[in-house]
């Protein structure tokens, strides 16, 4: 496999970290160190636990060098905005950053999450196209995750979240995106049938290690004509997937949205198509055993 040499002018090996709270659960230093190893590349990625207090320290060691790149989890993706200096189109349009690449000081936010859902939909054979969507949440990750739905022609959308006016918001902008697409909102407690809906996505954190047994999503009428994906990776089989598989509806766990949108990261971070060369089976198999020792230990 052909090796990946550093940018010019980079002398030093290069560092990247992905920034959240809580972070201990974060597979990116598994996956990108992997990837680093796997290519050739001199480079090491780590976790920052970080507060919104803390932003304004870690936009400083970008510009200065101390870091070339990050991924933003929860609870960064808007708040993060702030300190850049620019956005790609798609993270302009959604309004959240999930990565930041750092070029000669200056600090650009780019959108990787929509992209990652959208690559694993298409690996997974899922096709959103005429369907009703069900977006639980209404965050970050649900602004992405929608942008992509929309853009898929949906037969609908409906947005749950507790805050009804977090919902509305999120309906709203989402009619920008495609206004031809019916867009409803409504909070968890009153979704009380799934008639109209083929896919229910999890874009909240609920269920995420180590609050496990937690669900955002009561099961209704769910049935083998349903599909739910969650967000969530850690633990890959979280309790809305396995209510999901108890009632027969087909389901697609977080880690290939993950690991896409991680790819996607890498490419920006090093101004070539990296993720190219990268063994997906190969990451995907080591990363599900990272998980499994996880849930063991």
């Amino acid at each position: 496999m052909p090796r990946v040499q550093r940018p010019a002018g980079e002398s030093d090996q290069m560092k990247f970290a992905v920034i959240g709270n809580p972070i201990g659960h974060s597979l990116s230093p598994a996956l990108h160190n992997w990837v680093f190893q796997d290519l050739g590349i001199d480079a090491e990625f780590r976790k920052i636990q970080a507060h919104e207090e803390d932003l304004p320290k870690i936009a400083k060691n970008l510009r200065t060098g101390e870091l070339h790149g990050i991924n933003v989890t929860l609870p960064h993706k808007l708040a993060i905005v702030s300190f850049l200096d620019e956005l790609d189109d798609h993270a302009q349009t959604i309004g959240a950053v999930n990565c930041v690449a750092a070029s000669d000081g200056r600090l650009k936010g780019y959108n990787t999450d929509w992209l990652g859902f959208a690559k694993a939909m298409e690996a997974n054979g899922v096709s959103v196209q005429g369907k009703g969507c069900l977006i639980l949440g209404a965050g970050g990750t649900a602004r992405a995750v929608a942008y992509a739905v929309a853009q898929s022609e949906p037969a609908s959308i409906t947005i749950a979240n507790r805050s009804l006016e977090k919902a509305e918001f999120l309906a709203s902008w989402v009619n920008t995106i495609n206004s031809s697409v019916e867009v409803g909102m409504v909070t968890p407690e009153h979704l009380n049938t799934l008639t109209h809906v083929q896919i229910v996505i999890n874009c909240t954190s609920l269920g995420m290690t180590p609050h496990i047994d937690t669900s955002p999503f009561v099961p209704h009428d769910l049935g083998k004509n349903h599909l739910l994906v969650d967000s969530v990776y850690s633990p890959p089989i979280t309790k809305f997937l396995a209510h999901g598989r108890n009632a027969g509806a087909r389901t697609v766990g977080g880690l290939d949205m993950f690991i896409y949108q991680g790819l996607a990261s890498l490419d920006l971070w090093l101004a070539k198509p990296v993720s190219q060369q990268v063994d997906f089976r190969g990451i995907s198999t080591y990363l599900e055993d990272q998980l499994m020792e996880a849930s063991l230990s």
